[in-house]
């Protein structure tokens, strides 16, 4: 059995039955931990005050995109069965992530209560109420242009186990494809960011997604493209930031808001 780890970033006060957020590191399904906070996380904890639940998952290419895909879903698990011991609501999780943990964090919207991605736990609630993917590899390793800055980046043999585990699977916009126009109202919310400069994923790949996501008009999605910013521009302090920071509040803000009106007008 393989032990998952996440951490839990709250206030010390003045956090009960908050809205939760999973936020899934980057790393290129092939390194990355947890620890590696980014400033518009910490904002979020410790300004909007939500919960962030910060989650580790195991590697590519010793597991596959399945089992790394079912680590995800399984975080989702806990938070669902202990979000409120620690001061969050179970009933609003929201998903976010950076690079392959964007591409993850979509991938975990796109297949709610999906039984095959849960097998043995199949009645858990694994809907998520919003997803926020920071220039994510929609398309996963299938861009020329990623494959080769990953081939530049570490040895030839490591990047060709990684596409065959990860890019042989399914990529999140194949996924948003396969799902019908009449069908998409079920999603959550998307709110996409992606850097316009971005040199490794090129920022086409959200436009694609955004415009698919977009069609028949059933899905609620939101697209912020930052001029000049490369990938993983939330790394640093840097005015625009800053803006994402306040950005990702409102919309998670607005979510959470929107949510509690409608159960209400059910009472």
């Amino acid at each position: 059995m393989h032990l998952l780890q996440l951490d839990i970033i709250r206030k010390s006060t003045g956090y009960r039955g908050r809205p939760v957020m999973i936020r899934i590191h980057g790393g290129g399904w092939r390194l990355g931990d947890k620890s590696g906070f980014i400033t518009a996380f910490w904002h979020l904890a410790s300004r909007e005050n939500w919960i962030i639940v910060n989650i580790n998952h195991r590697f590519s290419p010793t597991v596959g995109l399945f089992e790394i895909l079912c680590d995800c879903k399984k975080a989702l698990r806990w938070v669902r069965r202990n979000a409120q011991i620690h001061g969050g609501d179970p009933s609003f999780v929201a998903v976010s992530g950076s690079s392959s943990g964007a591409h993850l964090a979509t991938l975990l919207a796109l297949t709610q209560n999906d039984p095959v991605f849960q097998r043995g736990w199949e009645d858990v609630d694994t809907s998520v109420q919003l997803c926020i993917p920071l220039y994510a590899p929609f398309d996963a390793l299938g861009s020329g242009q990623l494959r080769k800055r990953l081939v530049q980046m570490s040895d030839k043999e490591s990047v060709r186990k990684t596409r065959r585990s990860v890019a042989g699977w399914a990529d999140p916009l194949t996924v948003l494809r396969a799902v019908p126009l009449e069908a998409r109202g079920s999603l959550p919310p998307f709110f996409v960011v992606h850097g316009a400069a971005d040199t490794l994923v090129p920022v086409e790949q959200a436009r694609s997604f955004v415009e698919e996501a977009g069609r028949g008009g059933k899905m609620v999605v939101a697209y912020a493209e930052v001029p000049g910013m490369n990938h993983a521009f939330d790394w640093f302090h840097h005015p625009a930031v800053l803006h994402l920071s306040w950005a990702m509040g409102c919309v998670l803000d607005a979510a959470y808001s929107e949510r509690e009106s409608r159960l209400k007008a059910l009472e």
